[in-house]
């Protein structure tokens, strides 16, 4: 054991404890209790399952599992709302013992092949039993909206009420399971979260007042259902939702006890069929603020933003009035052959033809000499990214830029980092020189973890950097907080990131933080003229793939 459970519950138990309860829940104490209690649960695996608790009012993160380690949010609103630590206590080894569930019993292969395959226009593992001859219209028309590229709003709701579908059905299954293979204390902090969860949704008169779209509400009684056994109608509402409700009891009632993932699939397929009618009504609403957010782009694109901190341009300030089209002309210079996006050309780019803006030429261009510029991404993988969608957004940027620099034939290194008790963990994603068709796949791993130890990190990129031949070489940090590892923190890490940018500076190496978190004062400290500041985590991708156009030898 990694310390004494009975000290950790005469601490639950404290009802004078000095010592706060989010000092308590986020202590390496109380981690190592609700790892012991994971690793217990889930000992047939040969690998440890680290849990890492962090204490934040201010993520809106519950829990959520890897597969390699647990992620818990004390302060998340369910917990929270719970009166004494005890039953806070209670609540937090019930999401431990949830997200162990999926560790244990989520089969991802049958989930990711029944997404794979509708994606291509096919249910998995086949086309639903029972339909009748109207049901069979509406599954025919979402597998022709799904492939239809020409209207992307029936792919983005039919994608997004499927995934809703699996993770109700998937942890009313794991629930289920886990609460009858290990009984006691995580199953009783299952139920109690379950129960205080379900209190939560809105009655169904306030859901309707509000608008929710009509799917939204049947989904929201399907959670109810599944994790309390009841819903809330304290106005005897009757109608088409409660009818959809006892509709598909019987198909959930079914599939949430059968340990074949397969049957649940088969139950979101015949859900999605029948909510078809429903999740049209919504259709035209999302178009109009699709355009909306469409031409809040285009205005702000033609307005420009502004400058960033640190005398870095944010998108739109160079002056030519679309950035994207920047990125596209060097890499035309880089490869010769199109010139594209163009207001006056030789040629009419077919493919252009939809564009507003005038830009539907393209020239011919002879390859010009490489582009003299390396550059190294490091990007934080601390338990806090997983906040606001940030490794998301973290990770879609590598992405981007590992495709960007590969079409540019600039030598790119993207190395991933997180720490726990003072080790550091380094993830290599992509490596100078090392261009393969799997690397794209290697970023999609990254993962908010534990710790940061930016320290160690950073130098490691650094000085492979500097060994570059390359006139130009930056390096990028993705983060979202100063460093905070075990003897790893505070003024002592900030003064240490300073002396290796300094020291690398000398060396020819540019240091670029990009702030992400709610951090950003003590980052603009440690790294001063570097600073990024990125308030809008979708402008991310567009501002590092920017710094590097502007970062080009001239």
């Amino acid at each position: 054991m990694r310390t004494s459970h009975r000290q950790i519950r005469k601490r639950i138990l404290d009802a004078k404890s000095k010592i706060s309860d989010e000092e308590f829940f986020s202590s390496r104490a109380y981690n190592g209790y609700l790892t012991d209690l994971a690793e217990a649960a889930t000992k047939r695996y040969k690998r440890p399952l680290r849990v890492r608790v962090v204490a934040d009012h201010d993520d809106d993160t519950v829990a959520f599992t890897d597969y390699h380690g647990i992620y818990i949010n004390a302060c998340n609103h369910i917990t929270w709302s719970l009166p004494t630590r005890l039953l806070r206590s209670m609540s937090l080894e019930g999401f431990n013992a949830h997200e162990c569930g999926h560790n244990l019993f989520t089969d991802n292969r049958i989930w990711n092949s029944y997404f794979s395959k509708l994606e291509k226009g096919k249910f998995y593992p086949k086309m639903p039993d029972g339909l009748d001859s109207m049901q069979k219209l509406h599954a025919r028309d979402i597998l022709e909206a799904v492939l239809d590229e020409t209207d992307t709003v029936p792919y983005q709701v039919i994608m997004s009420v499927a995934h809703a579908l699996q993770n109700i059905l998937e942890d009313g299954y794991v629930d289920a399971r886990y609460s009858y293979e290990f009984p006691g204390s995580p199953a009783k902090g299952i139920a109690l979260n379950n129960l205080r969860f379900a209190d939560t949704v809105p009655e169904i008169s306030e859901m309707i007042n509000r608008k929710y779209y009509d799917h939204s509400i049947v989904l929201n009684l399907l959670i109810q259902y599944i994790r309390a056994h009841e819903v809330n109608n304290l106005s005897g509402y009757t109608g088409e939702f409660i009818d959809k409700l006892y509709q598909y009891i019987p198909l959930v009632d079914e599939c949430v006890y059968d340990d074949d993932a397969r049957s649940r699939c088969e139950t979101v397929s015949k859900i999605l069929i029948d909510l078809w009618p429903m999740m049209q009504r919504c259709f035209d609403a999302l178009r109009d603020k699709q355009k909306q957010a469409q031409q809040q782009a285009q205005q702000q694109k033609g307005v420009g933003s502004g400058s960033g901190s640190g005398g870095v341009p944010t998108p739109g300030q160079s002056g030519s009035g679309d950035d994207e089209d920047d990125s596209t002309a060097l890499r035309d210079q880089r490869q010769g052959g199109k010139q594209t996006g163009l207001l006056i050309g030789k040629r009419l780019n077919q493919h252009a033809l939809h564009r507003t803006d005038g830009r539907i030429f393209y020239n011919s261009r002879l390859p010009t000499e490489p582009i003299n510029l390396s550059v190294g991404l490091l990007i934080d993988e601390s338990g806090s990214m997983c906040s606001n969608d940030r490794i998301t957004r973290a990770r879609a940027t590598a992405i981007v830029i590992q495709d960007f620099c590969e079409s540019l034939g600039i030598p790119l290194l993207v190395v991933g980092h997180t720490a726990w008790s003072s080790h550091v963990e380094l993830f290599s994603y992509s490596d100078f020189d090392t261009y393969d068709k799997n690397n794209r796949y290697r970023l999609m791993d990254m993962s908010a973890r534990d710790c940061n130890r930016d320290g160690a990190a950073l130098r490691f990129v650094a000085e492979k950097l500097s060994k570059q031949t390359s006139e130009v070489k930056i390096l990028m940090i993705i983060c979202d907080g100063q460093p905070n590892d075990d003897g790893y923190s505070g003024s002592a890490a900030e003064a240490d990131l300073r002396g290796i940018k300094l020291e690398y500076a000398r060396k020819g190496v540019k240091i670029y933080a990009a702030a992400i978190g709610e951090d950003r004062p003590r980052i603009e400290r440690i790294y001063g003229d570097g600073y990024l500041d990125i308030t809008n985590l979708q402008e991310l991708p567009v501002m590092l793939t920017n710094l590097i156009v502007r970062s080009l030898p001239r």
